[in-house]
């Protein structure tokens, strides 16, 4: 849902789909992703002005909140115990247990508006598509390792280095 009235965070039961718990997060309109879930923590893009909240799994007890704007369109990446979010341009590493920043590098704001902006994560790497170009930034210099001009579509799939993503364009008939 979509509105600080009821905006909820589900846990069902793998099994039957029963609610194990559900627990209200402030939010404003806007399209919400699939959670980053890892070692007793959900992680999701919520607040009235947007920001990073993070969830325990087992109660779904609200551990904290860290505002960081709103932009629609995006959910934290958990990857090699770390998190990370790509938010107004800025690629961030949070505390996974209170979602301070870590550190923060400013990517400019050539965003997809109605694109997914969620890191893909591997290889030491986190893995952007951008309007323009497709972005790899390198985890451990906090840098940016690579880029690739082109009209790239959706999330990039990593399988060990090799990155995989689609171009837009005409499909000849």
């Amino acid at each position: 849902k979509n509105d600080d009235a009821e905006s909820q965070l589900y846990c069902l039961e793998g099994v039957t789909g029963g609610t194990v718990w559900k627990s209200p997060y402030a939010s404003q309109s806007g399209r919400y992703l699939a959670p980053a879930v890892a070692n007793g923590t959900v992680w999701i893009q919520g607040g009235r002005f947007g920001g990073l909240s993070g969830f325990s799994s087992d109660k779904g007890v609200q551990k904290f909140f860290k505002e960081l704007g709103f932009e629609p369109n995006w959910t934290p990446a958990f990857a090699e115990n770390r998190l990370f979010t790509l938010v107004r341009g800025a690629f961030r590493e949070h505390d996974p247990s209170e979602g301070e920043v870590r550190w923060s590098l400013d990517l400019g704001k050539d965003l997809p508006l109605f694109g997914t902006q969620t890191p893909v994560i591997g290889e030491g790497k986190a893995v952007f598509q951008f309007i323009s170009k497709l972005v790899a930034v390198d985890l451990q210099s906090h840098q940016v390792a690579w880029s690739v001009a082109g009209q790239f579509q959706g999330l990039p799939a990593l399988d060990n280095s090799t990155v995989y993503i689609r171009e837009s364009g005409d499909v000849g008939t």
